[in-house]
């Protein structure tokens, strides 16, 4: 599961899949992304949003993960 929690730590979304990091941005502008590259070869993306929530993913692997963010960033304009 995908979560989107505010600044209290609150659920404020959810989904077995990463369409809601999309669906949320439609709604509050990305203001940030940090993808991070684990020790098992795994990517970690958390994004954090213009109203102060945010949400985090772990990938199966980071290269996937780079060309996943890299698309966004491209087409949706995240930072």
């Amino acid at each position: 599961m995908v979560y989107i929690v505010d600044k209290d730590g609150k659920k404020v979304a959810s989904s077995r899949n990463l369409e809601v990091l999309s669906r949320y941005a439609r709604k509050h502008r990305v203001t940030k992304s940090i993808a991070r590259k684990e020790s098992n070869g795994r990517g970690y993306l958390c994004v954090w949003y213009s109203d102060g929530a945010r949400g985090d993913s772990m990938f199966a692997s980071y290269t996937v993960l780079q060309n996943w963010i890299a698309t966004k960033r491209k087409r949706s304009g995240w930072k």
